[in-house]
């Protein structure tokens, strides 16, 4: 309730540029003084004076990431789907250099985070990789390029069948605020209908990318997540959704319902 209260008053403009960061785009890098700024709220990570400090806290994490195998490089939903495919733990299969290229993750997410027109043909060159990590940095590199033009358009086609959900929706939504509606959401459409293990992030997508939300109402309504691994957090989000978007939920489902995922023996 009190994010929601939040949320009101910061789409009504009754926050201010601090009060309401929480809602607008996260800087990439963020860098504080904690002594003369403890409640970290003038980020230094742009100012020239500070530019030694953040390349050199810069190259310490990366260093860190490297020498711990941070298994955070790859989505959600892929990551799981690779250990799981590989009969292994998520811990087991980052350390494995074969199943989990680790450095070639961070220089592509380096690469999209950069948000940088000119690394267009790199990022490009990315979705063409057999791996599904570099795709999927690819495709977020895309989309914060902002509006596509037609050479990544059409290297985004294959994306849009891709074997990896997130590189899926990361594409339609590439689509969508490049003026390409109705592909986008038959594409987003099918992946709600196909109930894909990436559902959470599709919906995810649907809040993120401000989209009509009309065409997917009847989806929406009719989607079942009891039993699934996230279905807890799917839940949420379709309630979410329709409260946001001010949909009428389905007899018997006014109230936001409790899903529970299904335990494995």
């Amino acid at each position: 309730e009190a994010t929601k209260v939040w949320e009101d008053a910061f789409k009504n403009k009754r926050t201010n540029e601090i009060t309401g960061r929480f809602f607008n785009t996260k800087p990439v890098e963020e860098l504080y003084d904690m002594q003369t700024d403890p409640d970290n709220v003038v980020n230094l990570a742009d100012k020239p004076e500070h530019r030694e400090t953040l390349l050199t806290m810069r190259g310490k994490l990366k260093e860190w990431q490297l020498s711990i195998r941070d298994a955070g490089l790859l989505p959600e939903f892929e990551r799981n789907e690779r250990a799981a495919q590989n009969k292994t733990t998520i811990y087991q299969m980052a350390q494995n250099e074969k199943l989990y290229d680790l450095p070639a993750y961070l220089d592509a997410a380096d690469l999209a985070l950069a948000k940088n027109s000119i690394n267009k043909l790199k990022l490009l060159e990315l979705l063409k990789s057999k791996d599904s990590g570099l795709r999927y940095w690819g495709t977020v590199g895309l989309l914060m390029l902002g509006k596509a033009d037609d050479e990544t358009l059409k290297a985004l086609e294959p994306m849009l069948k891709d074997s990896c959900g997130e590189v899926v929706g990361l594409a339609a939504w590439t689509l969508l605020q490049s003026g390409q509606v109705e592909k986008a959401n038959s594409v987003l459409a099918e992946q709600l209908k196909n109930r894909v293990p990436s559902v959470l992030f599709v919906l995810n997508v649907l809040d993120l990318s401000k989209v009509d939300i009309k065409p997917y109402v009847q989806l929406i309504n009719s989607m079942v997540v009891t039993g699934r691994p996230m279905a807890e957090y799917e839940q949420r989000m379709i309630d979410y959704l329709r409260i946001s978007n001010n949909i009428e939920a389905p007899k018997g489902m006014e109230k936001p319902t409790k899903a529970k995922a299904k335990k494995k023996e």
